[in-house]
């Protein structure tokens, strides 16, 4: 595959990859063994896979919460959240799944190299989820309320603007604290901790 190609599929599939893997791939996306970082690929919702990537495939078994991971501060309409940020694919694709519940001032901040549609889902979630599309100049651009989804095919939800990050708090907080798009998200990602 020429080197231009891997390149373009890269930075399509991560920002994909990242979305879908927080709440369950199983059955959208495939990992390669060979060079995990140039490989990962998406499989569209018509399931036909991409023939080269076939055999060299795996998953992450996905099957409890993460630990606490490092977080910084995230404002919008002076609403703060302490959020964590999920940083290697393991915990990118296990996100906020299997999580009994989450504090009211607490999220998950997804972030991506460049902006893109992100389609994600909520699948293995115990509690809905206000997700929030975030454009690389730290504006909201989407807002979707997700239910609990313990079904094989979950809905997916996507932007309709390009977005550079994603927030995930508790469902209903977007529509309690009124917050729309257009809003100033302020964070720095240099001050986890």
């Amino acid at each position: 595959m020429k080197s231009s190609t891997m390149r373009f599929v890269f930075f399509l599939v991560i920002g994909i990859f990242v979305i879908f893997a927080v709440h369950g791939f199983y059955n959208y996306n495939y990992f390669s063994r060979q060079n995990f970082n140039d490989s990962i690929k998406e499989i569209s919702s018509n399931e036909s896979l991409n023939e080269e990537i076939n055999d060299s495939v795996e998953y992450y078994p996905l099957d409890r919460a993460l630990p606490q991971l490092p977080t910084t501060e995230l404002c919008i309409k002076d609403i703060c959240f302490e959020v964590e940020l999920p940083m290697s694919m393991e915990e990118k694709a296990t996100g906020l799944m299997f999580r009994e519940s989450l504090n009211e001032d607490n999220g998950m901040l997804y972030l991506f190299d460049q902006p893109m549609e992100i389609g994600i889902w909520a699948k293995n979630c115990l509690f809905p989820i206000d997700a929030i599309w975030i454009n690389s100049d730290k504006r909201i651009v989407h807002i979707e309320t997700m239910p609990p989804c313990n079904e094989e095919n979950c809905p997916i939800y996507k932007n309709q603007e390009p977005a550079q990050y994603v927030l995930e708090i508790n469902g209903g907080l977007a529509s309690k604290y009124n917050f729309s798009i257009g809003d100033e998200v302020i964070f720095n990602i240099s001050n986890a901790e």
